[in-house]
């Protein structure tokens, strides 16, 4: 039932990405599409321009257990981390981004994004991964 609630509506917006050559979709907030939410089936956190281990904070985002760990992980490793709100403008100054995945996969490190402006004004990120 998880995959059939958290992931059907995930499925067109997939396809479509696959169709166009990248592997996963990145969700922006609903209201104003300027923030960053998550990718379709995982969690986004990236590495800022500061070093700073950041990850999206919005009460729409299915809880990860793999993001949790790597919050509280990173400053055992000397990295400051943060939930925050993250502007769509922002990743084009990330020096990481990457997929929390599930917890048997861990993370995924993501080689590209591709932001272009629909005809109707807002904002779209497609991503290709390694």
């Amino acid at each position: 039932m998880k995959a059939a609630g958290n992931y059907a509506a995930d499925l067109l917006p997939t396809k479509i990405a696959k169709s166009n050559g990248f592997s996963m979709v990145l969700y922006l907030d609903s209201k104003t599409r300027t923030r960053i939410e998550e990718f379709g089936t995982s969690n986004f956190i990236a590495i800022d321009s500061k070093g700073k281990y950041v990850t999206p904070k919005s009460s729409t985002i299915l809880p990860s257990i793999t993001n949790k760990s790597l919050l509280q992980l990173a400053p055992t490793l000397g990295v400051e981390a943060a939930q925050k709100e993250i502007q769509l403008e922002e990743i084009r100054n990330f020096k990481e981004i990457g997929a929390a995945m599930e917890t048997a996969l861990g993370s995924l490190p993501l080689m590209k994004f591709i932001i272009a402006m629909k005809s109707s004004g807002q904002h779209k990120a497609m991503a290709t991964r390694y």
